[in-house]
């Protein structure tokens, strides 16, 4: 039978190999450091609506059904931005998870964010396909949009 190894063993490998710095104990490490408050993200201007910039359009969709996992549903967006005539080709951009993304509210804003930086040209048109990847999705998930049923996951309607 082998001998279970020490903790302290394992903490001077560390010390020893510059990993962590000297005079911790094993009893320090053990114990759970408090942790700090998170840092409060402030959105810069990119990330403000601005009516001066021409707006893109949010459009939702449902796939009813998948072959490749049966019984699953996926609701997925797509955000096409004023500047695309369908003439010239654009940009694709693709979020998993995208319920995070859609919105016009919340962290991400992407419709925000993208309108602003097109209108500006500091990125040329970008279309954009947001799906849901949760499964399997059940009828209210894939009930008709509603701008306010997602403001926990950033409103993709704007108001």
């Amino acid at each position: 039978m082998i001998a279970p190894t020490p903790p302290s063993y394992f903490l001077a490998l560390f010390v020893a190999a510059g990993l962590i710095a000297g005079g911790l104990t094993a009893e320090s490490i053990a114990q759970e450091p408090a942790k700090p408050e998170p840092a409060k993200y402030e959105h810069g201007p990119d990330s403000q609506p601005n009516d001066a910039v021409p707006h893109g359009t949010v459009t939702q969709h449902v796939w009813p059904e998948s072959k490749v996992f049966p019984g699953t549903k996926r609701r997925y967006s797509i955000y096409v931005p004023a500047q695309y005539d369908g003439k010239t080709p654009a940009a694709l951009m693709v979020f998993q998870d995208g319920h995070t993304f859609e919105g016009t509210r919340g962290d991400y804003r992407v419709p925000v964010v993208f309108d602003n930086l097109i209108a500006k040209g500091d990125m040329p048109a970008t279309i954009t396909s947001s799906c849901l990847a949760r499964e399997p999705m059940t009828e209210t998930m894939v009930e008709p949009f509603s701008p306010t049923r997602c403001d926990g996951c950033g409103g993709a309607g704007r108001s």
